[in-house]
């Protein structure tokens, strides 16, 4: 990714460097021209695209098992649905782009039908704009203690729904020795202290009456630092 693409997705200012060293105004007034029409275009797309709502998407059943694609080739995959500033964080299937789009549910919903066609498998889009990202990754849904403490690992559950109170209350009760959980508009939190794939919570018959819908799952250090990297507004 070049640096003038940087700069666009963080929502950061654009402009020319001039070259001010008097053994090169010569040089820099030749070049100027050229130099300057493709700049200024690459900072009207940023322009463009800061304006637009701007989304991540995070995608359930991708770079699982034989499910693997590039992110090079996953974000070509976004740019054919025409979004703007279109790029991707880790390999686990998190991809930020603009639209002029504002319905989520639309916009999820063309998103896994071309994922879908183009890669012969479903993969569940799950959309935030960031900052409700920037929300998800200041929330302390536990107390410091635990979220300080090393041994624990604590992960985010994003739904395309809240749950309902049933659900809420359920879920709540499926908390053990090791687990436990918090809800919060969208998201569930899941605190584990052991290793996450050594809890048994999951498979507990407690856990499957809840009867939780289709969610993705990311620790809350990646969805910190996807907070940090892609902030909600402008440097």
């Amino acid at each position: 990714m070049g640096k003038q693409t940087r700069k666009c997705l963080r929502g950061g200012a654009t402009g020319v460097e001039r070259n001010t060293a008097n053994s090169r105004r010569h040089k820099a007034r030749r070049i100027e021209g050229p130099r300057l029409g493709r700049m200024e275009t690459a900072s009207v797309s940023c322009r463009l695209a800061n304006s637009m709502p701007q989304y991540i998407a995070l995608l359930r059943g991708i770079n699982l098992g034989k499910r693997r694609i590039k992110m090079d080739a996953l974000r070509v995959l976004f740019e054919e649905l025409k979004f703007a500033a279109v790029a991707t964080f880790i390999a686990s299937g998190n991809v930020l782009f603009a639209s002029k789009t504002t319905a989520e549910r639309k916009l999820a919903a063309l998103i896994q039908a071309h994922l879908a066609k183009s890669l012969g498998y479903e993969v569940g889009p799950f959309l935030r704009t960031r900052a409700e990202m920037a929300t998800v990754a200041a929330f302390r849904p536990f107390a410091a203690r635990e979220l300080e403490n090393p041994a624990n690992t604590v992960h985010a559950g994003f739904l395309r729904e809240p749950l309902s109170a049933a659900q809420t209350r359920e879920l709540l009760a499926c908390r053990t020795g090791v687990d436990e959980f918090h809800i919060a508009s969208r998201e569930f939190y899941w605190l584990c202290r052991i290793k996450s794939h050594e809890s048994k919570v999951w498979a507990s018959a407690a856990m499957k009456a809840v009867k939780l819908p289709t969610t993705t799952m990311r620790n809350l250090t990646t969805v910190r630092k996807l907070a940090a990297q892609f902030p909600a507004t402008e440097a």
